[in-house]
């Protein structure tokens, strides 16, 4: 009773804190408020210690819509009061019936608890830490998923499995086990689910394998979106994700409407049916295409494409020195052509060698503050490169992953019939001149040409976005990318 006293002193400034997320459990308000979020030095009986864990857990996943107060804390203290006191000892196999039933309420509540503290761990930006919580879940939430008879925590336990198998890369089992927990449970967040992890596995697919296995997990993953629509709508992310499954079977009417839905239910999410990326900041001019004549610096590459021309001519026309794209880009040629990058700044760059190749290029491109600025900011994403296409390539429409950034392609080798379309709008390159535009507007290429394409491809800082709030952006960004509170609602 002395430390309590000590400890309420100290606390009624947390408690306003604690009550905002544990609502209507004002007992374990005051217990975070006293003890803020460390365990009582005092004599406890084991029944309120096991309670209190499942408490909080369930206090959690009783929320009608993301926490915005973190608990992380007394999640914490919870997981520490359930691998302290185990109520079962011994092997399973000797467990008698109400044995069983304890040790998977425990499992299911020290699983899904360790989960929840990964969430909140990533929200707090300590992502190694949140792999170790996702790590250490995801044993604990599979016994439960396949104990018999299912626990009290059955559903949020096959949920959180899901993810933790997504990011060990085992997208079949958590495939699997997605549809299976939809037939036994159908909440919109399940669904949400299935159709991440359906997108997931048809972007991974190799170009060989994209007819028919990725028209079935793309058109898996529409039908899973619009099931957790209807039950409900309004979640920013899933319309970026059920926009992009539509995208990627050609149904570009479907991915409008969606994305029309986006606008009308998330006010700021998104502000043309034609600009679907998953990062958006409101206010920055949305246009598809910009005048290259606002840029100075773009005078400055159009008086220099000779000399950066003749460096791009003595750089090895060879495999290794011009990787295929990465990743999803990989996918939009179709195996119509092959798409090429020369990485100047940025993923994939031996920056060393791409100065002393083409010192002049990279001068100019390190003296353009929003390029050089960028290319600062995301190491690992490609700023400036040279992309080069073969004839009969086309690029599907799609659309980049933020509007905080602009393209600029400088014309170096354009034979006839290449065009590129941004919005509603076609254009052609023209050699020796630039032309910018939004990649975050749908956009795609067409090389109906007889020769090689290659044009010197620029990202830099959209000009709306002030220096000063860039680093604002970026972490806004990374947050957007990694959250996963909305796993936890029902």
């Amino acid at each position: 009773m002395e430390l309590e006293s000590q400890g309420r002193g100290a606390a009624n400034g947390r408690c306003s804190k604690a009550s905002r997320w544990f609502g209507c459990a004002p007992w374990l308000a005051r217990r975070y408020c006293w003890n803020d979020g460390r365990r009582l030095h005092c004599v406890r009986s084991a029944e309120i210690e096991q309670t209190e864990p499942r408490a909080i857990l369930q206090q959690i996943l009783a929320s009608k819509a993301p926490l915005q107060v973190s608990p992380l804390a007394e999640v914490t203290y919870a997981l520490s009061v359930l691998q302290a006191c185990p109520p079962f000892t011994g092997q399973p196999e000797n467990d008698s019936a109400n044995q069983q039933v304890a040790r998977a309420e425990w499992t299911a509540t020290y699983g899904c608890l360790a989960y929840v503290e990964g969430v909140f761990l990533q929200e707090a930006g300590q992502h190694q830490q949140a792999m170790h919580s996702f790590a250490r879940a995801c044993p604990h939430l599979a016994r439960v998923i396949s104990s018999v008879p299912r626990t009290s925590l059955d559903e949020a336990a096959r949920r959180f499995c899901m993810v933790c198998l997504i990011y060990s890369g085992q997208l079949e089992e958590a495939l699997q086990l997605a549809e299976e927990s939809a037939a036994f449970y159908c909440s919109p967040t399940i669904l949400r689910l299935v159709g991440e992890v359906s997108n997931l596995i048809g972007l991974r697919l190799p170009p060989q394998e994209h007819t028919t296995k990725s028209t079935s997990a793309f058109g898996r993953a529409c039908s899973a979106f619009q099931a957790a629509e209807q039950m409900r709508p309004g979640h920013p992310q899933a319309y970026v994700s059920w926009a992009l499954a539509h995208s990627m079977l050609h149904d570009l009417a479907g991915a409008y409407k969606v994305a029309e839905q986006a606008i009308c239910k998330c006010p700021g999410f998104w502000v043309h049916a034609m600009q679907r990326p998953s990062h958006f900041v409101p206010g920055l001019l949305s246009s598809p295409w910009h005048e290259a004549e606002s840029f100075a610096w773009a005078q400055e590459l159009e008086a220099e494409w000779q000399r950066i021309k003749s460096e791009l001519e003595g750089l090895d026309g060879g495999t290794a020195a011009w990787p295929e794209v990465r990743g999803h880009d990989r996918n939009l040629a179709q195996g119509t052509g092959i798409w090429r990058e020369f990485p100047l700044l940025g993923l994939g760059a031996s920056e060393a060698s791409a100065r002393k190749r083409c010192p002049r290029t990279c001068a100019i491109l390190q003296s353009i503050e929003a390029v050089s600025d960028h290319h600062k900011h995301f190491p690992h994403e490609e700023t400036a490169l040279f992309s080069r296409l073969t004839p009969g390539t086309h690029l599907r429409p799609h659309c980049g992953p933020t509007n905080t950034h602009l393209t600029c392609h400088l014309g170096i080798t354009i034979p006839d019939g290449c065009k590129i379309r941004v919005g509603h709008e076609w254009r052609n390159w023209e050699e020796g001149k630039c032309i910018v535009f939004d990649d975050s507007f749908e956009h795609e290429v067409r090389h109906d040409g007889n020769r090689t394409r290659i044009v010197l491809l620029i990202r830099f800082w959209h000009p709306d976005v002030l220096p000063q709030r860039r680093a604002e952006i970026i972490a806004s960004k990374d947050k957007e990318r990694k959250a996963k509170t909305w796993t936890l609602l029902h």
